[in-house]
């Protein structure tokens, strides 16, 4: 009974990833087969729960399985009774999308088989393995435990029994949703959020790819992810971890969320840029906006992406800007108000003066020495991903310099520069707070970077002519 409950928790996310994408596509298909439309689903289910959640907490009305579960039995029905609606909508689930299997050949089985086992991997330690990481406990389930026993976001207990409590809420409410569906606190269950997370970004990685450049390329590179120690350590831990690889367990953290966000906000910005389909545009902001109501680091990635589409639109894609700014709003401001108005503080802030700055100007040289170990000198953490950011990226330096693929170095380089900027403005002692955080930044991005190595390599290696070919047709929608 409580796994056909967490179940219908996993169902809820899905069905409403699937709403929205019916409401965005408006009846034009975007190329989506049917473990990407899932994935993607997945991925907005988590941010369209946790917020509404977040909403029910404003209007005073309390967690429920039938409260939240209401509105998407509802909409669902109205998509049935629509005869536009319900063909798109069930299209979703009548065909299973095995195009990917055809004229497969050894090499390629050798892939695919790689990639299973790393998933069969993280769903059994999942399962397995307790719920141990601090921070997992100590930030993420332990808020979401206060709201599943409150029925509600608390300032009480944010303020008085959480730590970090200006953290955005998508990752304990998703929990908390788990836990009212079930009608229980079930960590193992709840754990279970991690390896959908990592396959999904799989699927995700591996859809924006193959449209981009070829199935090939895509399922190399994605293999290549699937491998990437962080992750797997982030998606389902490591049974061994005496073996000092690996100083902490970070299932349970936020941060495989947030690598998520950001790697599917510019895959569908590239796709965008590439034909300028409104309707890409808006899922990439949608995962934008998420990515901001995951943890603090999605705020200045919200912005430096915003100021970046702002610029790129052009014509009539302009009047657009409203609707984009309203899709942000909604996911940033909530959280913002709520924090202003009940005083929680966030730790930065307070430091972000010139002065602070200039006196810990001394800081730079240790920062940029510890995060470029991290990157390149401890291989136990990213394998030799960045290695290759940086020769694919130096190979094809012309392509750095042409849009899309400019806008995506952009985005990277950009959050890298905000989180060495973070490092030089912390309050804490900087050593301590490199060796407890500086990993797991550079795991965000980590995803980014090997999708733009996987671009920079198709460029290098395929001719002009077939690279427009494999650019996926989709009728612009103005």
């Amino acid at each position: 009974m409580e796994f056909l409950l967490f179940t219908a928790s996993i169902c809820i996310f899905i069905l409403s990833g699937l709403i929205a994408l019916s409401y965005i596509e408006k009846g034009v298909a975007l190329g989506f087969g049917m473990w990407a439309r899932l994935a993607v689903s997945f991925m907005l289910g988590l941010g369209i729960i946790s917020m509404q959640m977040f909403i029910y907490t404003i209007l005073s009305i309390p967690f429920s399985f039938f409260n939240i579960t209401v509105i998407w039995i509802v909409l669902t029905t109205f998509s049935c009774l629509s005869h536009d609606r319900r063909n798109l909508f069930s299209a979703h689930f009548k065909a299973f999308d095995i195009s990917c299997f055809h004229n497969l050949k050894w090499h390629d089985v050798i892939l695919l088989l790689i990639v299973v086992l790393q998933v069969i991997y993280t769903f059994m330690c999942a399962f397995l393995m307790p719920l141990n990481g601090w921070d997992a406990l100590e930030i993420w389930f332990l808020k979401a435990r206060g709201f599943f026993m409150e029925k509600k976001v608390s300032p009480e207990f944010l303020l008085n029994a959480s730590s970090h409590a200006d953290y955005p809420l998508l990752i304990p409410l998703s929990v908390a949703w788990i836990y009212t569906s079930m009608g229980k606190l079930n960590d193992h269950m709840a754990k279970v959020m991690y390896p959908l997370q990592y396959v999904s970004l799989l699927i995700i990685f591996h859809y924006l790819l193959k449209k981009i450049s070829s199935r090939n390329n895509a399922l190399l590179f994605t293999t290549l992810l699937s491998l990437t120690p962080m992750l797997v350590l982030h998606a389902g831990g490591f049974p061994a971890m005496s073996v000092n690889l690996f100083v902490y367990d970070y299932v349970g953290y936020a941060d495989i969320t947030l690598s998520i966000y950001f790697i599917s906000f510019c895959g569908f910005l590239y796709l965008f840029l590439l034909n300028q389909n409104y309707l890409l545009l808006t899922i990439a902001v949608l995962f934008l906006g998420m990515g901001a109501w995951t943890k603090n680091e999605g705020l200045t990635f919200a912005l430096i992406g915003a100021c970046l589409i702002a610029q790129y639109l052009s014509g009539e894609l302009k009047r657009r800007l409203l609707t984009i700014s309203v899709i942000l709003a909604v996911f940033v401001l909530p959280w913002l108000a709520y924090r202003l108005y009940f005083g929680i503080p966030g730790e930065y802030f307070s430091n972000l003066n010139f002065y602070v700055i200039l006196d810990n100007i001394s800081r730079l040289s240790v920062i940029v020495n510890t995060m470029g170990k991290s990157m390149f000198v401890d291989i136990t953490l990213f394998s030799f991903i960045w290695y290759g950011y940086i020769l694919t990226s130096l190979v094809n330096w012309r392509g750095f310099l042409h849009r899309p693929l400019f806008v995506l170095q952009t985005m990277l380089l950009s959050q890298c520069a905000i989180y060495i900027f973070i490092y030089m403005i912390s309050p804490h002692d900087i050593v301590w707070h490199l060796t407890t955080s500086v990993d797991r930044l550079i795991f965000h991005l980590t995803p980014l970077a090997l999708f733009i190595a996987g671009i920079n390599v198709w460029q290098k290696i395929e001719p002009a002519d077939l690279q427009s070919r494999a650019y996926f047709p989709v009728r612009q929608n103005l």
